[in-house]
């Protein structure tokens, strides 16, 4: 890192150097994500779900091939974001400039990860109504994740984001459970939406305060004006992802409100039954 010019106000402006040597992670994630997706996955539901998976449609098929990818790559990157959340002093001591391999390794999974799921997505479900959100979301976490790992600037905050991973696998499941006709009352189904409803609203929306008053702390400090051009890309992709976040739980509280429905119903007719 080396100094580009000392300005007015005092702050040292920084010129970052470009490191590449994540990149390497970057097409080994892509790589693993799509074997996982086109070849484990589907290998897996013909062996296991095999008339249930092959009645359905090309859509569908893409939809349960990507969830379980997901689900693996969430749990890796999960891993790695709580560890370092817990343990890294650097990041933590120093949130802009603090740099941390193993949160590095992490981007470049994601990166990886999400590359892969854009061309998963574009082959399968294109016309899905949630494509719009899918591809904005993808888009503003790659350019905000590649532009810390690349420039290893705000790592505590990009380790911050990736806690939001941790509800990915319940979100995920909800989708497979109701591709393979679980019963949407039964235990199963409903045990699955409570901690999808509950690790979503922890890790992507009680989160938002904590993670702006962070943001707060530093704004406008020396050391964040030292960091140029990343304070826009600090800020605006979160604005962004917090925002489809939002819209998410929205519908997952809806969701959760319409089970909740057919559950009250449901008993009442069994009372009924038995009265």
């Amino acid at each position: 890192m080396k100094v580009a010019e000392i300005n007015e106000t005092n702050y040292m402006l920084y010129e970052p150097s470009i490191d590449t040597y994540y990149y390497r992670v970057i097409l080994l994630a892509f790589v693993i994500t799509w074997v996982l997706a086109e070849v484990v996955a589907s290998a897996l539901f013909n062996f296991f779900l095999y008339d249930i998976y092959n009645k359905q449609t090309f859509y569908v098929k893409g939809e349960l091939k990507s969830g379980i990818s997901s689900i693996i790559h969430s749990i890796v990157v999960t891993t790695g974001c709580f560890y370092c959340l817990y343990t890294d002093d650097v990041i933590s001591e120093d949130p802009v400039w603090g740099h941390s391999p193993i949160v590095s390794v992490d981007m470049a999974i994601v990166v990886g990860y999400l590359t892969a799921d854009v061309i998963i997505i574009n082959t399968y479900y294109s016309d899905s109504k949630e494509y719009k959100f899918f591809m904005l979301h993808h888009l503003f976490s790659v350019i905000a994740y590649m532009y810390s790992m690349t420039y290893h600037v705000c790592e505590f905050f990009s380790n911050f984001r990736l806690l939001a991973e941790f509800s990915t696998p319940f979100v995920n499941l909800r989708r497979i459970f109701e591709i393979m006709e679980f019963k949407k009352t039964g235990a199963a189904y409903v045990t699955n939406g409570w901690a999808m409803a509950l690790s979503f609203f922890l890790c992507r929306i009680a989160v938002i305060p904590y993670y702006y008053a962070k943001i707060y702390q530093i704004y406008g400090t020396p050391l964040f004006l030292s960091s140029g051009f990343t304070q826009y890309v600090l800020i605006i992709p979160s604005i962004a992802l917090d925002l489809i976040n939002v819209f998410w739980f929205y519908k997952i509280v809806r969701g959760a409100l319409k089970v909740i429905s057919a559950q009250s119903k449901e008993k009442l007719q069994n009372d009924k039954k038995k009265a």
